[in-house]
Parts: C-alpha cells; structure tokens; sequence
C-alpha cells in the first residue's frame, strides 16, 4: 500500500450549502451539521457554546466547497 510523505496532506472539500454558522448561543444536538471558519463539523453529542474546531464534540468534516 502507498504512504503518503509526512509533508503533504489530503485536503478534502466537501458541500456546505444550506448549513446555517455556528452560534454560541444556539443549543446543538448529536448529528447537527454547522460552518465554522470555511469548514463542516457535526456535533457529536448536546452542547452550546463550545467553539468548533476547539471543543472535542464537534467532529471536523472537511473544508467548504
């Protein structure tokens, strides 16, 4: 199976049409989709406030397309 140098990196970009920013003080439920800083997270479990990209609920699906 090929390996990927250390130095470069897969950038994916992924469809974001129609999801609304992230909002500190919107609650989220597990599925949710936001756009934070040009990428796709969904939330992992309840939360509000916690930022995307630096909390652990929000799982990163890519940059925007």
């Amino acid at each position: 199976m090929p390996t990927i140098p250390s130095t470069q990196s897969i950038k994916f970009r992924v469809p974001c049409n129609g999801v609304l920013p992230w909002s500190s003080g919107t609650v989220y439920n597990a599925g949710q989709f936001v756009v934070h800083n040009g990428r796709l997270y969904v939330a992992k479990w309840w939360t509000q406030g916690e930022m995307p990209g630096i909390s652990l609920v929000w799982e990163d699906q890519g940059a925007c397309s």
